[in-house]
């Protein structure tokens, strides 16, 4: 089974590729893709459980950061076009002379989203957007009565009915890890030029 996070971009990619049924799904994951339990090939057979026809499903292993996956999918896509032997990355002309290949959802965790939209820009593709894969809140009431459960309520306080103590401040400080970790790698991608 795929990692949690994994399966969240699954689940969102499915959805998205079953709406526009013609498109083409890339999974850029490194891994080695002739390992059955290697994690891209966990999420490729993940999206053809989701109906995903395996003959939509491209693979790109190699990349092991956000610009050498752009830079991969657009050579792959490139090389897959008879019309264009002599590509060469960074020149975006060729990716505009092939509107096909320039529409571009890319599924990513929240975070994620904004450095990844500019990076495949700034590589050449023309519209891109971003699908983040956000984890969906659970619907139930996770309220609970302190004193029907006991235990010492003279040290503790009692938390059972404040969900947001419970669960959502500890949810946002993870966020603001995530949030600071991707300013510093969406501000080292500037420095490079890749942004």
């Amino acid at each position: 089974m795929p990692s949690e996070s994994a399966l969240m971009r699954n689940w969102y990619a499915a959805n998205i590729a079953n709406r526009f049924s013609r498109s083409k799904i890339i999974i850029a994951l490194p891994g080695d893709t002739t390992d059955r339990l290697s994690s891209v090939n966990l999420m490729k057979d993940e999206l053809i459980l989701h109906g995903i026809d395996l003959s939509r499903i491209m693979l790109e292993p190699l990349g092991t950061n956000t610009r050498s996956q752009a830079i991969n999918i657009l050579k792959r896509i490139s090389n897959n076009d008879q019309r264009t032997p002599n590509f060469e990355f960074h020149t975006s002309k060729i990716v505009n002379q092939y509107s096909i290949f320039t529409s571009l959802i890319i599924v990513s965790s929240p975070e994620h989203i904004n450095r990844a939209v500019l990076t495949f820009k700034k590589i050449g593709f023309v519209k891109v957007d971003g699908l983040p894969a956000f984890e969906n809140a659970i619907e139930s009431d996770l309220t609970y009565n302190d004193r029907t459960l006991g235990g010492r309520r003279w040290i503790i306080p009692g938390i059972g009915g404040n969900i947001v103590f419970r669960y959502q401040f500890w949810t946002q400080l993870h966020y603001e890890e995530l949030i600071i970790r991707e300013m510093f790698a969406t501000a080292y991608y500037k420095l490079k030029g890749w942004i």
